[in-house]
């Protein structure tokens, strides 16, 4: 019976000095996350900032939110990129995003620049970001239906850069395959109108449509209403 109990303790001993070490940066982050979600932004803000510094790149990118948006602390627009710049800098792909963000609308500290606003995008993509694809997808895109719905300009000295419907209609897909609802009613739209495909093709058009407008979307919700897509 001794020696059960004294295998017993070992095991439990052994047990507990194999567990996985509590990663401090983490558990940071996690109460950062419980205290922004019960809207305690002051104290979110301290533990994304000790999560931060210990090189936790999602609370890098949710520090940087609260610095741009001013939530837990003083607006500060240069922390917001410092902190967001370190994260893409460690390959987050959020942070990426938000450093083309940045570059594209010249968000203070930083002067528009379209090329670093792309090079960003695509980093974040190359990642796996649905929101960079799309915004890549945007600046590709012949149309100018998607301005309304994100903002993206292009002036007549083709600033942004040339239009190409195949490159607009890849990463449109790569976005919608992976639930980014504007790039499902954009790329609904390119294969209503044969745009970077080889030609028209209403179903697929009525497929990511109603998936995008089912999913909350509301200028697919038009879309369908305009085209009478129910028809196909």
């Amino acid at each position: 019976m001794r020696i059960l109990s004294c295998l017993l303790i070992l095991c439990i001993f052994l047990s507990a000095s194999c567990s996985k070490p509590v990663n401090p940066a983490e558990k940071f982050s996690n109460k950062g996350r419980l205290a922004y979600s019960k809207k305690n932004y002051k104290e979110a803000f301290e533990y994304y900032k000790r999560a931060a510094e210990l090189g936790d790149t999602v609370a890098m990118v949710k520090l940087a939110g609260l610095h741009y948006d001013g939530e837990g602390t003083l607006k500060d627009y240069k922390e917001a990129f410092k902190w967001s710049r370190k994260a893409a800098e460690l390959r987050n792909p959020a942070a990426m995003f938000y450093m083309g963000l940045f570059y594209y609308y010249g968000w203070e500290p930083i002067i528009r620049d379209y090329g670093e606003a792309i090079k960003w995008w695509k980093k974040a993509a190359e990642l796996g970001d649905p929101d960079a694809m799309m915004y890549l997808g945007s600046i590709y895109d012949g149309s100018k239906l998607f301005q309304d719905d994100v903002g993206i300009y292009r002036d007549d000295r083709g600033t942004v850069g040339n239009t190409d419907n195949h490159k607009a209609f890849k990463w449109y897909k790569k976005a919608a395959e992976l639930g980014n609802t504007k790039a499902m009613y954009h790329l609904g739209r390119m294969y209503y109108f044969g745009h970077g495909v080889l030609w028209k093709d209403p179903k697929k058009a009525k497929y990511w449509i109603k998936k995008a407008y089912e999913a909350g979307n509301k200028n697919a919700e038009k879309a369908w209403n305009r085209l009478e897509l129910w028809k196909y």
